[in-house]
């Protein structure tokens, strides 16, 4: 499995659902769930829900706002900081990444980033169920 994996399709395509089954591979202590429409990578306390098990953030609804590229550059350290509200920072092995996309962001949009873009991340790509 890729460092991060990049969830795309139409509204109500079930991409949630995709990213669901992929952190079931997982322990619940294991998985941070995020809303990516409240994500702000410049914010202190963004992984505030991490802890030192913590080996897969599931970033959910990433829209045309979101940094993905953000997201790549740090899934490029062999370890990221956490800081949590009234705690001592703590540092973790950098997770998995798994990050569920609005329509908005396609396939197609992604791989206009270039090729190592490309290398670095898995595209699923999810089509309406019937």
């Amino acid at each position: 499995m890729k460092k991060i994996i990049i969830i795309t399709g139409e509204t109500k395509s079930y991409k949630t659902k995709k990213a669901l089954e992929l952190a079931g591979n997982f322990q619940k202590n294991e998985v941070l769930r995020i809303d990516g429409r409240q994500f702000e990578p410049g914010f202190i306390f963004r992984f505030r829900g991490a802890n030192e098990n913590t080996k897969l953030i599931l970033i959910d609804f990433a829209n045309s706002k979101f940094n993905i590229e953000y997201i790549v550059l740090l899934a490029s350290y062999n370890e990221i900081d956490i800081n949590i509200l009234g705690k001592k920072p703590i540092t973790i092995p950098t997770p998995t990444f798994v990050i569920t996309c609005d329509e908005n962001i396609t396939k197609k949009h992604l791989e206009s980033f270039g090729q190592s873009f490309i290398r670095r991340v898995e595209i699923i790509e999810i089509n309406k169920s019937k």
